[in-house]
């Protein structure tokens, strides 16, 4: 049986691709809530990251510590090859779940 995402996890793994370089916490939840309209506690993005990374589907780095964030670092976040496999194994099951729905759900 193929892995599965939740779909918080869908939705983060799919905002790093976006987001690229600029992959981190604060980014990554502004994209959720920008482009998937979800509104997502900072907390839950983080406890997804981590999970995502635990699972080899992200890395993280982290940058230098800036003086506009208090002497803190970012810790910025990048697609692994096995997470964008598994977005793409999510892609496909999706679409022949919709197979055939076209009709149906156009407006």
């Amino acid at each position: 049986m193929p892995e599965t995402l939740s779909e918080l996890e869908h939705l983060v793994l799919l905002s790093v691709m976006r987001l690229g370089e600029a992959a981190y916490g604060v980014s990554i939840q502004r994209e959720l809530l920008e482009t998937a309209q979800r509104k997502t506690a900072r907390a839950a993005v983080y406890v997804a990251l981590r999970r995502l990374e635990e699972q080899g589907y992200l890395h993280s780095v982290l940058a230098e510590p800036t003086a506009e964030r208090g002497g803190r670092a970012k810790r910025f976040y990048a697609l692994e090859e096995r997470g964008l496999e598994i977005l793409r194994q999510q892609q496909s099951t999706l679409a022949r779940m919709w197979a055939g729905f076209e009709k149906q759900v156009e407006s």
